[in-house]
């Protein structure tokens, strides 16, 4: 299946590139769609913060590169879901990122600028229920698509 065959290319990579190189960071990022496609959030975030935490080594830490603005959107879609705060920052991130480097007219840009708008209003949403809210605020965003 697609999870064994990325674990495959995985370890090709890590074994020739190393751990601080963007295609081994990518290879982690594509296991976490994997599971993420799986209905596996948890593991999906695993992988996901992983390739985040990878990346940041690659980039810097205050990057604004649409890869890492990618991985930032991808975990705060999931910490969103799990209703952790921390998501809000993480979509900022990547807004500031995408706008910088895509434009405030594309598509990316609009959707994660969209994502910062949701996650303030479902922190405030929860705030007000004592924190255990799971409810979304728009009835959720169309799937991000990288670059769209």
């Amino acid at each position: 299946d697609a999870r064994d065959r990325f674990e495959q290319v995985l370890d090709v990579r890590l074994n020739i590139l190393g751990e601080r190189h963007p295609q081994v960071a990518l290879t982690v990022k594509m296991l976490g769609h994997v599971h993420r496609q799986m209905q596996e959030p948890e593991r999906a975030l695993k992988y996901y913060e992983k390739a985040l935490l990878m990346e940041t080594e690659v980039y810097g830490a205050g990057s604004m590169h649409v890869h890492l603005a990618e991985t930032r959107y991808f975990v705060a879609e999931i910490l969103s879901s799990l209703n952790d705060p921390r998501a809000k920052g993480l979509f900022e991130a990547a807004a500031a990122a995408f706008a910088l480097r895509l434009g405030n007219d594309h598509p990316s840009t609009k959707q994660a600028i969209e994502a910062v708008e949701d996650a303030s209003l479902g922190l405030v949403r929860n705030a007000q229920a004592g924190g255990k809210g799971n409810e979304k605020s728009k009835g959720g965003r169309q799937k991000f698509i990288p670059g769209q």
